[in-house]
């Protein structure tokens, strides 16, 4: 973490949350990522034609990252590993620190609840769709019945849950209750 974070009166919390916004890529960045399934579900439930829903959906998500690579934006990739949580990457390729955060035990701390915090609507998504989805593909339930849930759950529980999440995140930094300690030498 760099040097300016160590001013008196700042918090791990303050100095995360800064970070986190820049990597999540704010309004712009939940919408991106929203925008292809919205549009493959709408798609499929108005003409039932999966080829076309997939087609249009992919080519929103590559138009999108062409839009943000002719912007020059930066895409990020990060891995989550055993002690070192997402969240950590993220901050730490804003920062451009990359591993620099995992020598405060308190950031890491820090990351790895923020982490949990976006793994459980991903979790969530997982228990509720894998049986529709197992059961569309086995046939023992009907593949559209099973593509239209599917569609229609990804929807309804995409943005709720993602907000709910990211809420909880906002609480957890919004409580700046860990102040930001030097790094030994």
């Amino acid at each position: 973490m760099s040097d300016h974070q160590l001013a008196p009166g700042v918090t791990v919390e303050e100095v995360v949350r800064g970070q986190l916004a820049k990597a999540l890529g704010g309004r712009r960045g939940m919408v991106e990522a929203a925008v292809p399934t919205i549009v493959f579900t709408v798609l499929w439930l108005t003409t039932r034609e999966l080829q076309v829903a997939l087609g249009v959906s992919v080519g929103v998500a590559v138009l999108l990252l062409v839009v943000r690579l002719v912007q020059r934006s930066t895409v990020q990739f990060v891995v989550n590993a055993i002690g070192w949580p997402l969240v950590g990457f993220m901050v730490g390729s804003v920062t451009g620190e990359v591993t620099e955060w995992h020598r405060d035990k308190q950031v890491v701390r820090l990351c790895t609840t923020l982490t949990w915090l976006l793994a459980v609507p991903c979790v969530v998504r997982v228990v509720l769709q894998a049986p529709l989805w197992l059961g569309g593909w086995s046939g023992s339930i009907d593949t559209d019945f099973a593509i239209a849930a599917l569609g229609i759950l990804k929807i309804a529980l995409g943005w709720p849950l993602q907000l709910a999440a990211l809420a909880g995140m906002l609480w957890v930094l919004g409580r700046n209750r860990t102040p930001v300690e030097p790094l030994a030498p």
